[in-house]
């Protein structure tokens, strides 16, 4: 298949480098892409070379008034890289989210090659699945689980873990340590999204660190700050992060009281329910069981999946959450993500 040539053009010129480098190295790639520092370079290359499609970012208002820009927009298929999840372009352009993966970016670039499908921005796009690991237990392998299905769920598509605990061992796993919080944590979204009732798009990925090739954002810093957001405030953070992350799956790690959390499970696609019938263990989910039903979520109950597991000795921040793919845990979680009881 003969390569497709993406022209790109704006003013943030390391990204821009960047992502040309990127689609010039993907292997078996169909694109191949030439980046132009100036407006004029690109049209003049596009006179002698057949260009499929022309990418822009950063402020190009003053281009509609060039003639220059009118025959572009008649000639190719033009994206316009937004820094707003439901930022419209120009009618004659399609519009996309630019703090996504540019893995995401591609596939889309890829969807898109026909022009008659119109004006498209990241919200158009299909939500994030969302799984939720939760459970009314303690030390009953909730983590284990949801780090095994998100390591799982990354080698097939785009995954980001978020971890609602008051500590969390997961600050000390992974590529970025418990010492590094300086680039951002839940703490700082939570306070944000607070404010604002909107997400800070331009920082989220730069808070991402990775677990064995799972994207993660780092836990909340103190345990007081899982209470900076109320329980209809949860839920519109899950729900922005479904609809304008540019993630195909959410784990979410759940360890929250009451109404919080049962406001995060509704939103949710399915719910994951470590549980143990052992003593005290069994009273504790009854009770929950019983609470749940006073409150009277009676279709929550289809979402949540009872998932008894047995006593695995694992411990993925002495061994690296990487061997959690390959015992029992991460047999679990391919059983689950098939479907099978």
């Amino acid at each position: 298949m003969k390569n497709k040539t993406i022209a790109l053009y704006g003013q943030n010129r390391y990204y821009l480098e960047h992502f040309t480098e990127y689609l010039n190295h993907q292997v078996n790639s169909v694109f191949r892409g030439i980046y132009f520092p100036s407006w004029e370079n690109l049209y003049a290359y596009q006179q002698e070379h057949i260009l499929d499609m022309v990418l822009l970012e950063g402020e190009i208002n003053f281009l509609f008034e060039l003639e220059s820009m009118k025959e572009i927009l008649h000639r190719y298929l033009v994206f316009y890289l937004s820094e707003k999840s439901r930022e419209s372009a120009k009618k004659e352009m399609i519009s996309l989210y630019k703090y996504q993966s540019m893995e995401n970016i591609l596939h889309f670039l890829f969807d898109l090659e026909d022009k008659e499908k119109g004006e498209q921005t990241l919200s158009t796009m299909k939500e994030a699945e969302t799984l939720a690991v939760f459970s009314p237990l303690s030390g009953c392998g909730k983590t284990s689980l949801a780090l095994a299905l998100g390591q799982i769920c990354s080698r097939e598509s785009s995954t980001l873990y978020l971890n609602f605990e008051e500590y969390s061992a997961c600050s000390w796993i992974g590529e970025q340590k418990n010492e590094e919080y300086s680039a951002g944590t839940l703490s700082e979204l939570f306070y944000y999204f607070h404010q604002k009732k909107e997400f800070y798009w331009e920082k989220i990925h730069s808070f991402v660190y990775g677990i064995n090739g799972l994207e993660c954002i780092r836990p909340v810093q103190y345990a007081e700050d899982l209470f900076l957001l109320s329980a209809k405030e949860y839920a519109e953070f899950i729900q922005e992060l479904k609809k304008g992350s540019g993630y195909s799956r959410l784990i979410l790690d759940i360890n929250l009281p009451g109404e919080r959390a049962t406001e995060i499970l509704k939103v949710c696609s399915v719910v994951y329910m470590p549980v143990r019938y052992t003593g005290v263990a069994s009273k504790k989910i009854e009770q929950f069981e019983i609470n749940l039903n006073k409150r009277e979520e009676k279709n929550l109950w289809d979402k949540i999946h009872k998932i008894e597991i047995p006593d695995i000795q694992a411990d993925y921040v002495l061994h690296g959450a990487e061997s959690l793919m390959w015992n029992e845990y991460g047999d679990l979680a391919r059983t689950l993500l098939r479907g099978e009881k």
